[in-house]
Parts: C-alpha cells; sequence; structure tokens
C-alpha cells in the first residue's frame, strides 16, 4: 500500500512576525552596545591622555609619602647610581621614565635650503596625545625662541618637533611631534607621563632626578629633598622651589620622579650659582599645572602685574602687619599700576573672595577673563597705621 505524505503549506505570518522580532532584538542589541561605547570612550581616552577635541588631558597621580615623608627624616648624602644592579627603587623609577622622557635639541632653519644651528642638549616629557600629535613640555629654555626642534625618544628615534607655544618667564615650552612621523616601535614604547603632588613632599624624601643629571645623556642620580619650602616669585604668581642634596652640572636639564615614575618636579637653572657644579633645584609640578593647561590648550592667560609673596601668620603677629599678600614690586605700563596698586600695599581681597596667600590670588585671578574689571582690597600703611583701600583693576591678557 503506497503512503502519499501531504506537505504542509507555509505559515508566511508567522515566519514573518518571527523574523521581525529578531531584527528588532538585533537592532537594541546594537544600539546598547554602540550606546555603552559611547559612553566610555572619552574616559576611556582620558585615561590613556588622549582627547578627540585635541585638548591635552593631564594624568594626575598622587605623591607617595611612605616611611620618608616626615619633616624630622634624616637628610643622608646623594649616591649616584651608575647601573642598574646597584640601583634603589628611584634608580629603577627613573629608567621606567625613560618612556616618556624625550631629548630636545633646537633646529633654527633661516631661508630657501635652510641654514641650521643646533643648541645644547635638553629635555622633555611626553604630558599628552591627541589624534595626530605627541605633546611635550620641555624643560626651561630648552628652545630659546626657535621655532622647531629635534626630538629624540626612548628608542633613539629622532624627529622633528613645532614649538607651538613658550612661557618667557620660567621658560617651558610645548612641542608637538606628529604622530605620522613616528615609527610602530616607538608609537607601541612610548607613555604618557603622570604627574604628581608635589605640594604633599615633604624634607627628606626621595627623588630620582633624570635627564642629564651628570652632564651625561639621561643619566640617573638619587638623592634627598633638603627644602621643600622655597618660593621663586614671577609675575602674579609664587612657584615651589623644590631643593636637593643632588650634586648636578650647572646645566643639568631634566626632571625630578618619584618610585612611582611619576613626575613631581622639573629642574630649572639659577643664574646666580657659582661654580660648574651645584645642587639640583627644581619648580613644584602641582604650581605649573594651570600654566600648562593654558600652553597646551590655548586658554588666555589673565595678567594684573605684580610680584607678590605670602604674609604668614608668624610674620602677621611677629611684625604687628595685616595678613594677606605682600606686594614686592609692581610692573610698569600693568593694570595694577594704572589701578594705583603700590609696592608695600598688602592684598586682602579680589572681587568677592578673601585672598590669604599668594596660591589664592593666582587661583583667583586664573579664574578672571581679561577684559572684565575686578575690585581689588587692600590695606595700605599711611601716617602711621595701615587704612583700607581698595581699587578697580581691569584685567589683562598676557
Amino acid at each position: 500500500m503506497e503512503i502519499h505524505y501531504k506537505s504542509r503549506p507555509w505559515n508566511f505570518k508567522k515566519l514573518l512576525y518571527k523574523a521581525m522580532v529578531m531584527l528588532v532584538c538585533g537592532a537594541v542589541f546594537a544600539f546598547t552596545v554602540v550606546a555603552v561605547f559611547y559612553m566610555l570612550r572619552r574616559p576611556l581616552r582620558k585615561a590613556m591622555g588622549i582627547d578627540d577635541d585635541n585638548r591635552i588631558v593631564f594624568q594626575v597621580a598622587g605623591t607617595e609619602a611612605g616611611e620618608e615623608s616626615g619633616e624630622t627624616a634624616t637628610v643622608r648624602e646623594a649616591s649616584t647610581v651608575e647601573n642598574a644592579e646597584a640601583s634603589s627603587d628611584y634608580y629603577e623609577a627613573g629608567v621606567k621614565a625613560n618612556r616618556f622622557l624625550v631629548g630636545v635639541n633646537e633646529v633654527s632653519t633661516e631661508g630657501y635650503g635652510g641654514k641650521r644651528s643646533y643648541s645644547d642638549y635638553g629635555y622633555g616629557i611626553i604630558i599628552g596625545k591627541t589624534k595626530k600629535t605627541v605633546v611635550v613640555l620641555s624643560t626651561p629654555n630648552a628652545v630659546r625662541g626657535m621655532n622647531a626642534t629635534q626630538v629624540t625618544f626612548f628608542n633613539g628615534q629622532t624627529v622633528r618637533g613645532n614649538v607651538s607655544a613658550t612661557d618667557t618667564e620660567t621658560g617651558i615650552s610645548i612641542i608637538r611631534v606628529e604622530l605620522k612621523r613616528l615609527d610602530k616601535d616607538t608609537l607601541r614604547g612610548l607613555e604618557v607621563a603622570k604627574l604628581g603632588k608635589s605640594y604633599a613632599l615633604k624634607r627628606g624624601n626621595y627623588a630620582a632626578a633624570i635627564g642629564n643629571p651628570l652632564g651625561d645623556v639621561r643619566s640617573i642620580v638619587v638623592g634627598q629633598f633638603t627644602s621643600v619650602g622655597g618660593k621663586t616669585r614671577l609675575t602674579d604668581r609664587e612657584y615651589s622651589l623644590l631643593e636637593t642634596n643632588i650634586l648636578g652640572k650647572r646645566h643639568t636639564a631634566g626632571f625630578l620622579v618619584d618610585k612611582s615614575s611619576t613626575v613631581i618636579g622639573v629642574i630649572t637653572h639659577r643664574e646666580d650659582e657659582d661654580g660648574e657644579n651645584y645642587t639640583i633645584k627644581a619648580l613644584g609640578i602641582s604650581d605649573l599645572s594651570v600654566l600648562t593647561d593654558a600652553l597646551c590648550n590655548g586658554k588666555e592667560r589673565p595678567f594684573i602685574g605684580l610680584q607678590i609673596s605670602t604674609i604668614s601668620t608668624e610674620t602677621a603677629r611677629a611684625y604687628e602687619i595685616p595678613k594677606g599678600v605682600y606686594v614686592e614690586y609692581v610692573y610698569l605700563r600693568s593694570p595694577a599700576v594704572e589701578a594705583g596698586i603700590q609696592k608695600g600695599d598688602i592684598l586682602v581681597s579680589i572681587g568677592k573672595r578673601e585672598i590669604r596667600s599668594a596660591k589664592y590670588f593666582a587661583e583667583t585671578l586664573d579664574q578672571l577673563k581679561p577684559g572684565t574689571t575686578v575690585k581689588v582690597q587692600f590695606m595700605r600703611y599711611t601716617k602711621g597705621k595701615y587704612k583700607r583701600m581698595s581699587a578697580d583693576v581691569v584685567i589683562a591678557k598676557r
């Protein structure tokens, strides 16, 4: 007996329904993945020092304290470490820092065909990346007015870099190197430096000087801070001056790092030092953060035109003077001199904010836009006593 099977007809409506459900589920899943990626994209890129808008985002790390951070720590004589076998943790930190340390050599081109002149060797650290460039912060006076540099990376590759901004007072510059100039080995190995909290340092803390502290290319010397309370005063702000017992050369260039390879200071030159050798000093990296951000991202820098210092509570009590910010010098052709502020005045407020220190003064000034008018209150010694006065100051641009 022959059996015939009757084929079941296709239910096209049901198949279409299932297809639509699968399509909708796939679309929802894809949308969710894209949304999550978009939300995480910027934090991830910022963590790597990259920003889509070409704005440089700095990596900031904590500064270790530990058993070395006390004010009463014993300061030992600095030791020169010549190889990794004899190294301390700080020497190893200096070695690791080579990934973000670069050599900087000036190049000046004149006329067609390019006459070139080269300067003494300087250094820089990689502080960020954009889609197209690596961004380098140089040591003071590494480029000295030049418009181009030769930048040498950790593996010896040397390429041209362009100087995008320079601060004439501190001498630090921002250099940009196009990523397309770098080979795969350099791109794979370079790192972005983490910037530490130099204000947390204590006398007796250790540091490694990297750059050329011995006069040799990429040498490393380990030592301790002998003072962290010094100040160097420039226009409208104070910078912390970190002093070490590390003996360097007169024209030493480089940076100070802690045992996590975090940058905590920029080695600076002192023209008043006598002799070929001197103990290394550095500007605290925390105090340079606002300046570095402005140079990197093209921000306007407000200007009043004062050289100032903080009057501590102890000084105010000892000399029976008001607490605030002492005006040591007023620059000619500045908003301050036009407003009538004089040497010897003690600033007590800007706008509605009380000014307790030079740091408060700088922070308040940085929040003001050039062209705005702000009321500055100050104490002036006249007729045997201090009298509160005020002046309207028009903020200028550097």
